[in-house]
């Protein structure tokens, strides 16, 4: 099978020759060529184009913020820990902004672009990147191995998964993230007391947020992690735009706190329990009365 891509390669179009010869097929060819003529070369060769992230129409390119390297393994279906955990990596390579999603990152990242600056053949970035990939995967299988339910990932790597979370998910209005940080069956409690098993039931809620508070945006105050567990200090703020627990949107600008607990599994998030300042948003809103009109006593 031929398959062609962009000339010049770096991590992304390196990572997905490496993965298709060593578990698609092992014969596999590969084309580079100027980016202008993919599609058309394409044609003429019988080949399959991949990594051509202006052209969405592809199968094999960039799809809901995964990188090619991603979309190939959930395409052919490749069950592998230890390929899951390479995706992180390449992925954080990859992708512009994502290079503190994977601590090894920006090891991988300064290889290619040192190969970018040898000024070698594509054909020789293969031929070099390949062993670096073979070991990388094999580290990947070493750490799986040492948790007989798949790897343990550090605290500053559990703590990554929540920063992105809240920084691309949420703060990005960006729902295809929730698949790739949170588990399938999540249980998930919101600041708002909301409480949802599984994505379906999550992204509703987020949807719900969304409606309500089109503006919404979580800062992150604070960050702490111990074993599976990440704890962060929020700050919560949003513009009431719609409406909420039959509440009419007012166009009150509102500000609370919480604090939200997350468990990580296998690199993503299984149990997520925030504790929002419900009371206060409420009394933001006029929903609930605040101070003297609420007790009958002056505040002091």
């Amino acid at each position: 099978m031929k398959w062609i891509t962009r000339e010049h390669v770096k991590v992304d179009r390196v990572a997905c020759p490496w993965l298709i010869r060593r578990f698609l097929d092992a014969d596999a060819q590969f084309l580079f060529v100027p980016e202008d003529k993919v599609l058309e070369i394409a044609a003429k060769e019988e080949a399959l184009p991949f990594d051509m992230p202006r052209n969405p129409e592809l199968k094999f390119t960039h799809h809901d913020g995964l990188c090619t390297f991603e979309v190939m393994i959930r395409e052919f279906a490749l069950k592998d820990l230890a390929l899951e955990r390479l995706a992180k990596i390449v992925h954080a390579a990859d992708l512009q902004g994502e290079e503190h999603t994977a601590t090894e990152a920006p090891g991988l990242k300064a290889i290619a672009e040192g190969f970018a600056a040898l000024d070698i053949r594509d054909e020789d970035r293969l031929a070099y990147g390949f062993p670096i990939y073979d070991a990388l995967y094999a580290w990947c299988r070493k750490r799986v191995a040492a948790s007989p339910e798949g790897e343990s990932l550090s605290g500053e790597e559990n703590k990554e998964i929540v920063r992105r979370y809240y920084e691309a998910l949420w703060n990005a209005w960006n729902l295809s993230v929730a698949d790739q940080v949170m588990a399938a069956d999540i249980a998930f409690r919101g600041s708002l007391g909301v409480r949802t098993q599984g994505l379906a039931g999550f992204k509703q809620y987020v949807s719900m947020v969304r409606t309500a508070f089109p503006d919404f945006h979580n800062t992150i105050e604070e960050l702490l992690s111990e074993d599976d567990k990440v704890v962060a200090r929020l700050t919560y703020r949003g513009t009431h735009q719609g409406e909420l627990f039959g509440i009419a949107p007012t166009g009150k600008q509102v500000t609370y706190s919480g604090v939200a607990i997350f468990r990580i599994h296998t690199g993503k998030i299984a149990e997520a329990w925030i504790l929002g300042d419900t009371l206060g948003l409420m009394q933001q809103l006029g929903a609930i009365p605040t101070g003297e009109a609420a007790t009958g006593r002056p505040e002091r």
